[in-house]
């Protein structure tokens, strides 16, 4: 079955949201329809300051029930059978990594996300 792609979101219904799947555009990352909904909902009640700072993003990602639980359309690969977790545990790290570099290349807003923490991580390896 192949899923449809959703094309747009609403900035009224969540400007935090509407940013992300915009942002994730910009890089040729796909959303589903059912990731698009896991995201509004996660980011529905998040003021758009939130767009400052990757700790105040994974808050309102942590606190949503849909994320983590996903029941149908799961956005983990952890219900899947794999013969050897390393190897799983590459395959999502690759991904992961591949993902990053793509926001990281194509969006204003994660590039200062990311040089942001990295910053941080940095001065916390030297202190």
């Amino acid at each position: 079955m192949i899923r449809r792609l959703t094309q747009s979101t609403s900035p009224q219904q969540s400007i935090v949201a509407w940013t992300l799947i915009s942002e994730f555009r910009k890089a040729n990352i796909g959303v589903t329809e059912a990731g698009r909904r896991v995201i509004e909902s996660a980011y529905a009640s998040a003021p758009a300051n939130t767009l400052q700072d990757s700790e105040d993003l994974l808050e309102y990602w942590k606190k949503d029930k849909q994320v983590g639980l996903p029941l149908g359309d799961s956005i983990w690969c952890i219900d899947r059978n794999w013969r050897c977790d390393e190897i799983r545990s590459m395959l999502l790290d690759y991904k992961t990594f591949k993902i990053w570099e793509a926001m990281y290349a194509r969006s204003e807003i994660f590039k200062r996300l990311i040089d942001e923490d990295e910053e941080i991580l940095k001065v916390e390896e030297w202190a």
